[in-house]
């Protein structure tokens, strides 16, 4: 990564939006299964995040988001590896802000509800007060340039935002 980031001349913002999960019960899961919860939700991208964000202290800048879940504060039924991992990049979020803030690097989270996929047709949930209709990949999208911006929250750090019309109520 070192060499990939002195090729680029450094990172300014970086999105972290790796995520795995399955869809077995809790009971159902084996230690494999555990095992890569593990490695690619809380590892992968603490380790990746570590990286990149020794290379924005050299800048005394930066912007690191992490693409989260409303259901890091809310049961995801039948899924508590899913929750428990976004629940821990809640946390990383906080920490991270309290250490790298004085270096000048902000550090938040989206926690999007909800959000239509290729896989999936947006279609009409009652559970979503603002227009009944889950998220699009570009409201997530639209955040995170948002988040990314010093002009527009340069002083914002350590939060995570909910993009989900209101699932989270």
């Amino acid at each position: 990564i070192t060499d990939e980031l002195k090729a680029l001349g450094g990172c300014d913002v970086l999105v972290n939006n790796a995520f795995f999960w399955n869809l077995k019960p809790f009971r159902e899961q084996t230690w494999d299964d555990l095992d890569s919860f593990a490695k690619v939700n809380m590892v992968g991208t603490t380790y990746l995040t570590q990286q990149v964000i020794e290379d924005m202290r050299g800048h005394v800048r930066g912007s690191v988001i992490f693409i989260s879940s409303i259901h890091e504060e809310m049961v995801r039924r039948l899924h508590p590896p899913y929750s428990m991992g976004k629940a821990g990049i809640k946390m990383l979020v906080k920490e991270l802000s309290v250490e790298y803030g004085p270096h000048g690097i902000r550090v938040n989270a989206i926690a999007p509800g909800h959000v239509e996929t290729e896989e999936e047709e947006r279609a009409d949930n009652p559970y979503i007060p603002l227009g009944g209709k889950s998220a699009l990949p570009e409201d997530i999208a639209k955040m995170a340039v948002h988040l990314a911006s010093e002009e527009t929250t340069g002083h914002v750090t350590g939060v995570s935002i909910p993009v989900d019309g209101g699932e989270r109520l």
